[in-house]
């Protein structure tokens, strides 16, 4: 299959004048209050690596005499759900309820993060217990400026054990969910069997399947609603530059995917979605670049 041509690495997008019906809907008041209004009654399942973010906050005035290093004396802690748990904790916000598949560790931060996510009222049957720690991610600030980040993990493969209790978990929460959502961040969770045992059971139920990738397993999800990787991911994925400017380079990748959208994240340059329509016509769009959080996420407007 022929590949997107890696001749040159341009920075701006050439978009091709769509027909009327395949543009996105204008989001005005009354459609976003309807939307909001139609995902009360929405289930949605979030697969993926589950997180512990640790934000550690205090004061600095002095050096340490064991090491050049700044000592910290912490005046607050605070934990927020990362990863695929960020995820969740976003879908009910907007009012939908959720079900989320992940490993724990049997921890101190796997208790904490099983206990927010109950506090939210999310379902945390899926949660799959392993010997793995917790994936948790500590950052040590004093006065705004972070100092540190420490990192406690094990993002190898799950074993074989877990994975099939994670294809169990996904079963059930599939059977009872409207849509899925696969948010890979390569700690383990989204390795091949997972992937597509989740998505052909999506494709049995009829709902939707949106995937957030990361480099491993980037080719696995054929036959997801959306894909929505970002420029970088995608090009280290391909091994190559993708010219945006060539009119068939997204087309090629879209077909290479397996999925039915592409919706690329350009940064500043805004966002690409290419899809089929029309009897097989190829359509992209520019969206509005979105303000990136610390988590690395985008916040974006919808269409």
């Amino acid at each position: 299959m022929p590949r997107p041509s890696s001749s040159a690495l341009h920075s701006s997008l050439r978009t091709k004048a769509p027909h009327p019906a395949l543009l996105p809907r204008p989001m005005t008041r009354q459609r976003l209050h309807s939307l909001l209004t139609k995902s009360a009654n929405l289930r949605i399942a979030v697969v993926g690596d589950a997180m512990l973010d640790v934000y550690l906050r205090g004061d600095v005035d002095r050096v340490s005499p064991e090491a050049p290093v700044p000592v910290v004396r912490v005046r607050d802690r605070k934990d927020a759900l990362g990863g695929a748990a960020n995820v969740a904790q976003n879908v009910t916000a907007l009012g939908a309820r959720v079900e989320l598949v992940a490993v724990v560790g049997k921890d101190d931060a796997g208790t904490r993060l099983k206990q927010m996510l109950i506090a939210m009222g999310g379902d945390t049957r899926g949660l799959v217990q392993t010997a793995r720690p917790t994936t948790t991610k500590t950052r040590v600030l004093a006065r705004s400026q972070q100092l540190l980040r420490v990192d406690e993990e094990v993002d190898s493969d799950c074993l074989d054990s877990e994975v099939e209790a994670l294809i169990a978990a996904i079963d059930r929460a599939v059977a009872d969910a409207d849509a899925l959502v696969l948010e890979d961040y390569n700690k383990g969770v989204l390795v091949a069997p997972v992937i597509a045992r989740a998505i052909a059971q999506a494709r049995i139920k009829g709902i939707p399947v949106v995937v957030d990738p990361k480099y491993h397993n980037f080719f696995s999800y054929k036959g997801a609603t959306v894909f929505k990787p970002n420029r970088r991911e995608l090009e280290a994925a391909l091994g190559a530059a993708v010219d945006l400017e060539h009119p068939d380079a997204l087309p090629l990748v879209l077909e290479r995917l397996g999925v039915e959208n592409l919706l690329l994240t350009l940064s500043e340059k805004g966002m690409a979605l290419v899809q089929t329509a029309d009897g097989g016509r190829w359509t992209a769009r520019r969206g509005e670049s979105a303000e990136r959080d610390g988590k690395g996420q985008n916040r974006c407007r919808a269409h």
